[in-house]
């Protein structure tokens, strides 16, 4: 069939193109589409060592979408742009994209595809004649779940848009964009290809549309909103910036759930016991720790009192740290969301026969650092959370052993 002909094509020719310094460019949706087609235009104007340049919306699940987009006003904006650099005359017939194209999509998306390839190879057509089968895959950014309809209401749930360059420098056109500064861009390799490199700015969307109340904030602006950091600024900054970019890969609606219930990350520099709130605590023993000597002093992590502490530099298990969580804010803050997210799920039925299944599957009881979590429910439930959120070795560590509490994690994720 022609369409996935071209398809297999684009993805022999992904290697050839992705040598040629790619690189993908990833912009968030608080961008204003004008000042966009602005940029674009002065940038297109300007160089002249790229072979194409082209925009496509990327779909994420809908509870993760920060806000809805028309698609057709994105297309307008496209079309505005490519009007400005381009002969009407010389429009691309659309027989190339309607063959088959159902296979591929929803039928109520068919018009509003074939007006963005449309859009998409108008650019291509008027600059250095690159195959329109070598490079028809970036078309194919768009990704429509089955569950949102077009035909009804023509939004899709959107956070961020791709605009795909081949070739020329990377920073050079990056600094041609007017909207992007190379300060706040942080980057990291597309997976499977390494030749591609996603340029991502978080802070971008409000710098444009600061007022709007349909932008949320990201996961890290929710842990910044509820952080808490030592009066003595004399901690390890860099690990906080850790700290909190672990925190941050926990789903985005547990977050703002606690934020919403005015739950506090509180990160330490000092004692536990040295903080005013956990004073009463010096003559108290820890549980976990009772046959060792060790006091609440010694221990760097705790939920209590609608407060996540956690010890600046103590993330990881080891004796010396006096805990054996794989990261203690992860686990600390399993806790709080536990309790006043999820109605204590670590205590229903369904996981109560979870735990009994596979309590000693990834923590061993004759090892004295996995004897508190395989012992007691809250803390199994608490380390399986860190586990599936922490990465994504240590979340196929737990389902390659923990298959049930997988899961019953991802289910939660999904429902709540």
């Amino acid at each position: 069939m022609i369409m996935e002909n071209n398809l297999n094509t684009a993805k022999r020719n992904n290697t050839e193109l992705s040598q040629n310094d790619s690189l993908k460019v990833n912009l968030q949706i608080g961008v204003d589409f004008t000042l966009l087609s602005k940029s674009l235009k002065a940038f297109y104007k300007k160089e002249k060592d790229f072979y194409c340049i082209a925009l496509a919306p990327c779909n994420v699940s809908s509870e993760e979408a920060n806000r809805k987009i028309s698609i057709y006003d994105m297309i307008k904006e496209i079309n505005i742009l490519i009007e400005s650099i381009t002969d009407k005359n010389e429009l691309l017939s659309e027989e190339l994209f309607t063959n088959n194209l159902s296979e591929f999509y929803d039928e109520s998306l068919d018009e509003i595809y074939i007006d963005l390839k449309q859009a998409y190879l108008y650019i291509k057509k008027n600059t250095n004649g690159l195959n329109i089968e070598d490079s028809i895959e970036y078309v194919f950014d768009v990704d429509i779940s089955n569950d949102i309809k077009a035909k009804e209401n023509p939004l899709i749930n959107f956070n961020s848009l791709s605009l795909v360059v081949w070739s020329g420098e990377t920073k050079h056109i990056l600094q041609q964009m007017n909207i992007l500064n190379l300060e706040d861009i942080h980057s990291y390799s597309m997976e499977n290809n390494t030749n591609i490199t996603i340029y991502e700015n978080d802070n971008l969307q409000y710098k444009f549309d600061e007022e709007s109340e349909d932008i949320k904030d990201s996961n890290i602006d929710i842990i910044e909103q509820m952080l808490i950091l030592p009066d003595d600024l004399n901690y390890d900054k860099d690990e906080v910036e850790n700290m909190k970019s672990r925190l941050a890969k926990i789903n985005i609606k547990y977050l703002q759930a606690l934020k919403e219930k005015d739950i506090k990350i509180k990160l330490i520099n000092s004692n536990l016991t040295d903080e005013p709130e956990f004073s009463d605590l010096k003559y108290q023993l820890p549980p976990c720790w009772v046959r060792s000597g060790k006091t609440w002093k010694d221990v760097p992590g705790i939920y209590r009192n609608n407060s996540i502490v956690a010890k600046i530099g103590y993330s990881n298990p080891s004796y010396t740290n006096v805990h054996s969580s794989k990261n203690l804010e992860l686990h600390e803050t399993a806790h709080a969301i536990d309790k006043n997210v999820l109605n204590k799920k670590s205590n229903s039925e369904e996981f109560m026969k979870v735990f009994a299944q596979e309590r000693y599957k990834l923590y061993d009881p004759k090892q004295i650092a996995h004897a508190y979590i395989s012992k007691f429910i809250e803390e199994f439930f608490a380390e399986s959370f860190v586990h599936y959120y922490l990465d994504e070795d240590s979340k196929n560590t737990l389902k390659e052993n923990c298959p049930l509490t997988y899961d019953f994690l991802e289910k939660l994720e999904l429902y709540y």
